[in-house]
């Protein structure tokens, strides 16, 4: 297997003597190639050259140097395709699919394996299981021997805290120390120094040989940290399992990657924070206390990053919290990515797209949605483009601008508390239906009318797919497809096997919606302007058409946005709303004649709208015969981290009492009621706490910061202070100063019977999320302010 691309020459032999001349030594072959071009509607392949290569590391300087060839070259396509990709598509393999091979054992020294095959076939086969992986979580301590981060040139590891899935030599947990220290039990091991210490976690690697290393924050702190050190003590950085090819560590952007051949990387402090931004999980703080206390009800061993030097050269008692602090760290992110099973839909969008877990980890949607798309393109033998240039990038953002790109269409919400049942309705699947209906794809664009056509509200026209049914919709059509049919077998099935399900439907669904976006992201290879107005134009279309309806029906609908509606039901009784909900359902369906299919959703027995996208209702669900309530939000916040409990307190205490007792003046007098604690110093400071992190030295901090403020208080009053790391936490005190300075400890106010700001606290932490809420019921700010 060899690396190729394809050229779409504009002066053919001189291109080929160019290549010659300069390449000679790379090239395999140009072969004569007929492919259809990824952009539009076309009758007949056109002639492109392949060109095989026997280095692919050579590939990009071979393009560039193309690329500056305009007068040789029309077009490159695929040359910027990882060979492993190449190798993957050409052979139908997916990332944590099982392979069947043939071949024979050959003896080799390049790797770290039991056995090595050199395959002669290979052959992708479906087995539901997945493969059992090993897991190590690695939980690293460094004494900084100066204020400020640790330094990896600088400050050695003195512990280094390790947990083992399933067990190593029969032990579940390992600490390794770089000093003697009085420790008799079996899973501890001291050493003289740190450069002794690395080298048995290196030996360790080896012989347990995990699949996947894992850690909290491993990806910024602990791994990029153990490398550079392994470094600094002329250690190799070899713990993969190619042994030519050591680990390495490189920032993008903001976050750093890291790389170990043969073992996957998992940041379990990534996973956490990816699930809180799709509403998978609310957490108001992302540290490894905060996140185990709320998913495993367990809490981490409390010792600050600023306390571990004064630990380390401290008494027995303190170095034995110390490694009780670094094994407990070690455990608890090892616990939250296996039992909260962390991985699993991570795994099934590795199968789906195609790309390797580690790829699907790190990368986006669109490096997930190419993947598929270049094996399916390929299948039906199309080219697709290389990556766009920044050049290309600005000129397509210019045209965007040029020609007012419309995004989804939004209705006017009817604001305030509705205290009848709401239906909510929305399209299953609303973008891929639209891609399937209209047979909207790159490869159907028309430019020309002599073909059957399909004419989008934008103007754009797709070629009908009793033609040439597009690329794009074929694949949405099986992932819908199977992701009904995985949701079907869900409905009898419990336990592991529901979980499994659950996993592939979820991967699913994200891969068939991330096309919509795809086709509009201007950094995509396949990106076309008239494919994301056409998927647009049809959704605005969509909804205009199901509130024309739904009122033709003598019902008012009352909010609306992209795929979803919301209509007053014009009863009280639940049960006739859902009857109602389900007549609506029906009749939309009918009247769009199947383009997309309409679904009730729910019933809220109750709803409150604020503003566009900002709502909250009492959602009804109907199960086992027994209704059932929960309170679910869009685009309200009762959790932020710069917030103290008592605003998350009183903010959802008040959605409850609008929502479930449906009484705006019970509402408002319990908000006056705390507000009136609060000047009377009556509420727990446990409430008003707010925390911030220590990101830096405190040197580097511009302006007047709080906790900054706090932590040199601190250091005056006592000697010591929380270091870089530490999450301060700090109440607002009254007093002549500015803010700023009026931040305090709150153990020190409880001690010494200090006032709380009552004031900041109604104007800069309650206010600002309750004003909101009481402006769309009825009360203005004045009101509010009058509260207290």
């Amino acid at each position: 297997m060899l690396q190729y691309f394809y050229v779409l020459p504009k002066k053919e032999e001189d291109l080929i003597k160019f290549l010659e001349k300069n390449y000679k030594d790379l090239i395999v072959s140009i072969k004569e190639v007929f492919k259809f071009l990824p952009l539009g509607f076309q009758k007949e392949k056109t002639r492109l050259l392949k060109i095989t290569l026997k280095d692919p590391s050579k590939v990009p300087k071979i393009r560039e140097d193309l690329i500056e060839k305009k007068n040789l070259v029309e077009e490159i396509f695929e040359a910027d395709i990882l060979f492993r990709y190449r190798f993957m598509a050409d052979f139908s393999l997916s990332g944590f699919g099982w392979i069947r091979a043939k071949g024979n054992f050959a003896n080799t020294n390049s790797v770290r394996a039991k056995k090595v095959l050199e395959a002669e076939e290979l052959e992708p086969i479906e087995i539901e299981e997945n493969s059992p992986l090993k897991f190590l979580s690695i939980d690293i301590e460094v004494s900084p021997s100066k204020e400020g981060l640790p330094d990896p040139k600088r400050d050695p590891i003195i512990l280094i805290g390790l947990s083992f899935y399933p067990a190593y030599r029969n032990l579940n947990t390992i600490v390794l120390i770089s000093k003697r220290v009085k420790k008799k039990e079996k899973d501890i091991f001291c050493f003289e120094n740190e450069k002794e210490m690395l080298e048995e976690l290196q030996k360790i690697i080896e012989e347990f040989d995990p699949d996947v290393i894992t850690g909290y924050n491993i990806n910024n702190f602990d791994l990029p940290y153990l490398l550079d050190r392994f470094s600094e003590n002329k250690l190799s950085r070899n713990i993969g399992r190619c042994k030519d090819k050591g680990a390495s560590s490189k920032s993008v952007g903001a976050r750093k990657r890291n790389s170990i051949p043969g073992r996957i990387v998992v940041d379990v402090y990534e996973l956490v924070k990816e699930s809180v931004g799709k509403g998978l999980l609310r957490l108001k703080r992302y540290g490894l206390g905060d996140v185990s206390k709320a998913l495993l009800g367990e809490d981490k061993i409390d010792i600050k990053h600023s306390e571990i030097k004064k630990y380390w050269n401290g008494s027995e008692e303190q170095i034995d919290n110390l490694i009780t602090y670094t094994r407990k760290d070690a455990i608890l992110a090892l616990r939250i990515l296996l039992e909260k099973k962390m991985l699993d839909k991570f795994i099934e969008l590795s199968k789906v797209s195609g790309l390797l877990l580690q790829d699907v980890l790190d990368s986006g949607e669109s490096s997930r949605i190419e993947n598929l798309l270049l094996r399916e393109f390929n299948k039906s033998d199309f080219v697709i483009p290389c990556k766009p240039t920044q050049k290309e990038i600005a000129k397509r953002n210019e045209e965007r601008i040029a020609k007012g790109f419309k995004g989804a269409l939004v209705l006017e919400p009817e604001t305030g508390l509705h205290v009848l049942p709401v239906v909510y309705l929305d399209f299953k699947a609303m973008y891929p239906s639209i891609f399937i209906a209209y047979n909207i794809c790159p490869t159907t664009l028309l430019y020309e009318d002599e073909i059957q056509a399909i004419e989008v509200p934008s103007g754009s026209k797709f070629v009908s797919e009793k033609v040439k049914k597009g690329i794009i919709p074929r694949i949405l059509s099986r992932l819908i497809e199977e992701r009904d049919k995985i949701k079907k077998e869900m409905e009898g099935a419990s336990g592991e096997k529901l979980r499994i399900l659950d996993a592939k439907q979820y991967a699913l669904k994200i891969m068939a919606n991330a096309f919509y976006g795809y086709t509009g992201y201007v950094r995509a290879r396949l990106y076309a302007l008239e494919i994301a107005t056409a998927i647009t134009s049809c959704g605005r279309e969509l909804i205009q058409k199901t509130k024309q309806i739904v009122e033709s029906l003598g019902y008012k609908v009352v909010y609306g946005d992209t795929d979803s509606i919301m209509v007053k039901a014009g009863t009280k009784e639940i049960e006739e709303a859902f009857k109602i909900g389900k007549m609506l359902e029906e009749e939309i369906n009918k009247r769009l004649e199947g383009v997309v299919k309409m679904k009730i959703e729910s019933v809220f027995k109750s709803l409150l709208i604020l503003t566009k996208k900002r709502y909250a209702g009492l959602a009804v669900e109907k199960k086992d015969g027994i209704y059932e309530e929960k309170i679910v939000m869009k685009g309200i916040e009762t959790v932020r981290r710069d917030w103290c409990d008592l605003v998350s307190k009183t903010l959802y205490s008040v959605l409850e009492i609008l929502l479930k007792e449906q009484n705006p003046r019970k509402a408002y007098d319990y908000v006056k009621d705390i507000l009136e604690k609060l000047e009377k110093n009556e509420i727990p400071i446990e409430d008003l706490v707010i925390t911030k992190s220590i990101s830096k030295s405190l040197k580097e901090y511009k302006g007047i910061q709080p906790h900054v403020e706090l932590v040199k208080k601190l250091k005056s009053r006592m000697g010591e202070a929380p270091g870089i790391g530490d999450r301060v936490s700090f109440v607002i005190i009254k007093g002549p100063q500015i803010l700023s300075k009026r931040a305090e400890d709150p153990e020190y106010v409880k001690k010494n019977k200090l006032q709380i700001d009552s004031h900041y606290y109604v104007e800069s932490q309650l206010l600002p999320p309750l004003e909101r809420v009481f402006e769309a019921i009825g009360f203005s700010k004045a009101e509010l302010i009058g509260m207290g």
